[in-house]
């Protein structure tokens, strides 16, 4: 891990009973974090009722952002369909992850986050 910057090509595989893995990355950058954060959080403007007027809120919404976390942590699977072609990683295939593949890779990713957090703090 490059003392300043996160280089491309640093991740750790992750593989499972069966035999099937994926490559996590170490550190998300920034530009991952943002988009995460986009998915995590939105606002919208609605009308609402108030004292018998229409006026403008701001509603925000908030998920849980776990296929973002996916999304942007898997960069590279062992999954292939019935025809025997690689599954692309992509946000339709990440979310359709089966629980026994999902959970522990996102334990993983929080796990390779803390250490590099850890690791930045160090360094600084």
């Amino acid at each position: 891990m490059s003392k300043f910057f996160i280089e491309d090509g640093e991740v750790e595989r992750l593989t499972f009973g069966d035999g099937e893995w994926v490559d996590l990355k170490l550190e998300f950058t920034q530009l991952d974090r943002d988009y995460m954060l986009q998915q995590m959080a939105s606002a919208e403007t609605v009308d609402v009722e108030k004292g018998g007027q229409t006026v403008k809120d701001v509603r925000v919404s908030l998920t849980m952002g776990r296929i973002a976390l996916l999304e942007r942590g898997i960069v590279a699977w062992s999954f292939k369909n019935d025809a025997g072609k690689p599954v692309p990683v992509n946000r339709d295939s990440v979310s359709r992850l089966r629980g026994c593949y999902r959970e522990p890779t996102l334990e993983k990713i929080d796990a390779l986050s803390k250490e590099a957090e850890a690791y930045v703090r160090k360094n600084s």
